[in-house]
């Protein structure tokens, strides 16, 4: 997973030019503090393990703390579908919810991105942000 993220910071700054002047929140692992304050300069939301359930699911406080947000548009660069992402961008309320295609992941975003086959992640990331780009 670390490695994934290590992959995605840069295209967390093409992001950020994109939806300029607008406030980006970054939901991440404590785990990934460092490594994110080191190369990009934003607003992190850091949950811990015990946030967690034992279903994977986040925990109700996580639920509660980024409802609190009001997002319009959630992004999930998880390159796999993660139910913790997943769910937590359901839940957020946000009416356009954007993840990298997975059968899994149909009833919790309504737009994804199609993996065309085995590209490498930087590719389906590049992708990801062309289509963010046309939409703004």
């Amino acid at each position: 997973m670390r490695g994934h993220f290590e992959i995605a910071l840069p295209y967390l700054n093409q992001i950020k030019k994109i939806f300029k002047g607008r406030d980006i929140v970054y939901v991440l692992p404590q785990t990934f503090d460092k490594l994110f304050n080191e190369s990009v300069k934003g607003n992190p939301f850091y949950y811990q393990e015990k946030d967690i359930t034992y279903f994977s699911l986040p925990s109700k406080k996580v639920i509660n703390s980024l409802r609190k947000e009001q997002f319009d548009i959630t992004i999930s660069m998880n390159p796999d579908f993660d139910l913790f992402s997943a769910y937590t961008s359901l839940k957020s309320e946000a009416k356009l919810r954007i993840g990298l295609y997975d059968e899994k992941a149909e009833r919790y975003f309504n737009f994804q991105v199609k993996k065309d086959g085995d590209r490498l992640l930087g590719e389906k990331y590049n992708c990801l942000i062309k289509y963010l780009d046309m939409m703004v």
